[in-house]
C-alpha cells in the first residue's frame, strides 16, 4: 500500500507526508501484534488434550 502511494506521489509530483522510518516502525509493530495475537490461542490450544477436546466439542 505504501509503495503505491509513494509511486503515485512521485509520478504526480506530490509530497509524501509519511517518512520511511515511520512506515518501517509501524510495519514492525504490526508484525509484533500479529505474532502475539497468534501465540495466545496457539499456546492455549497446545495445553488441551486432543481426544477430550473432540469429545466435548
Amino acid at each position: 500500500g505504501a509503495a503505491v502511494v509513494w509511486l503515485t506521489s512521485e509520478m504526480r509530483g506530490y509530497v509524501m507526508v509519511l517518512s520511511v522510518p515511520s512506515l518501517v516502525g509501524w510495519g514492525m509493530l504490526s508484525v509484533v501484534v500479529a505474532v502475539v495475537a497468534g501465540l495466545y490461542p496457539s499456546t492455549k490450544a497446545a495445553r488441551l488434550e486432543p481426544l477430550e477436546t473432540l469429545r466435548l466439542g
